[in-house]
C-alpha cells in the first residue's frame, strides 16, 4: 500500500486503497472518492439527510478515514493574491527542511529531490490552478492533514 502524506506536517492524505489519478506527477494527484456518514459508529454508512443524527456528518470518504479538516473561509480571491506568495514559502519551506536534516543524508536527499520537482512542475501545476481550479473554484472543497 502507498501512503500519500503531507511533506511538511508528515499527516496521512490518502492511501493507493483509492483511486488516484496522478494529473502533474509531484505536483496535483486526484482522488475519487464517495460520501460517507462520519458520525454515527462505523465510517460509511449510508444513509440519508433526514436519517442523520445531530452530530452525523456527510464528508468524502478520505477525509472521514484520514481525519483531513477542511479549510473554511478560503476564497478564490484569497487564492489569486496569494498563489505567488504561496509558492514562494513552498519552495523556503523545502529549503530549509533540507538545512534541518542536514545530518540525516537520507532526508537531505528526500527534501532536495522534492524541491527540484516542485520547480520542474510549478508551471504546469500554476496553469492547472489557473485554469481549472479559479475558474471552477465553488466546485472545489481543500482539506489539510
Amino acid at each position: 500500500m502507498i501512503l500519500y502524506k503531507d511533506i511538511f506536517t508528515d499527516d496521512e492524505m490518502f492511501t493507493d486503497a483509492l483511486k488516484c489519478v496522478t494529473i502533474i506527477e509531484g505536483g496535483v494527484t486526484a482522488v475519487e472518492t464517495k460520501m460517507v456518514v462520519d458520525g454515527v459508529g462505523d465510517i460509511g454508512v449510508e444513509a440519508n439527510d433526514d436519517d442523520l443524527e445531530d452530530t452525523a456528518e456527510k464528508k468524502p470518504d478520505v477525509v472521514a478515514n484520514h481525519k483531513l479538516f477542511k479549510m473554511d473561509g478560503l476564497t478564490k480571491k484569497m487564492v489569486k493574491k496569494k498563489w505567488k506568495t504561496l509558492t514562494k514559502a513552498t519552495a523556503k519551506i523545502l529549503g530549509d527542511k533540507c538545512d534541518e536534516y542536514k545530518d540525516n543524508e537520507y532526508k537531505q536527499k528526500y527534501f532536495k529531490a522534492q524541491k527540484k520537482a516542485f520547480k520542474k512542475c510549478f508551471d504546469e501545476v500554476k496553469k492547472f490552478v489557473e485554469e481549472k481550479v479559479l475558474p471552477n473554484f465553488d466546485n472545489f472543497d481543500f482539506y489539510v492533514g
